[in-house]
């Protein structure tokens, strides 16, 4: 059975809030689970995702020519998706389009340029969606606003700040908050639109 929870929140603080950040972090635990590859909070989850993305650019002219020129630019992801698709037609003796072609004499010419080192905001595409995702879903459960008008107030995104620590991945309000700020315009904003995940 479906509860409306909003009423929690004129329940005392401390009951209202426990029982939120249970749910919080029950839902951030769920959404761990849910990754392809690893958890969506995890790097590895977030360039499944890109490479995806960039296998899709193989569809057309336009796309592959942008793909090389990622991965003449030093994009890790671009070159593994190319050469992956390079020895699959190599393989079975396929004609490679011209962009692709292009791309492998060059790679016969020499060493490309190194890739830039460190973390990429394409390993966090996974793990911010999700964070948004979760404050979406705390909003519409609780009735909360998604950033904190006042201190007194919770918000979604500082309940989420306060359940991320379960999945390990404790963050501060405001890099949630900026998170929300990228990828909240995308999360569903229909009223009640949680039950139907829970139904």
């Amino acid at each position: 059975m479906i509860r409306d929870d909003r009423a929690m929140t004129r329940l005392p603080t401390t009951i209202a809030g426990a029982e939120m950040l249970d749910y919080a972090r029950d839902l951030l635990v769920r959404i761990s689970e849910a990754g392809e590859v690893d958890s969506p909070f995890e790097a590895i989850e977030g360039q499944a995702i890109f490479r995806k993305l960039l296998r899709l650019m193989l569809m057309t002219s336009d796309g592959r020519s942008l793909l090389v020129a990622l991965a003449q630019a030093g994009e890790t992801d671009a070159r593994i998706v190319l050469r992956e698709t390079i020895a699959e037609a190599r393989s079975w003796h396929r004609e490679l389009p011209v962009e692709l072609e292009f791309y492998e004499l060059q790679l016969l010419g020499g060493p490309l340029p190194a890739a830039p080192a460190g973390q990429q905001p394409k390993d966090r595409l996974a793990r911010d969606i999700a964070i948004a995702f979760a404050v979406a879903v705390v909003c519409d459960r609780f009735g909360l606003k998604p950033t904190q008008s006042s201190v007194r107030k919770r918000s979604g995104c500082k309940l989420i700040a306060e359940a991320l620590d379960v999945v390990q991945k404790a963050r501060s309000y405001d890099l949630v908050r900026s998170i929300w700020r990228r990828y909240g315009r995308a999360m569903p904003t229909q009223f009640g639109w949680v039950k139907f995940l829970e139904s």
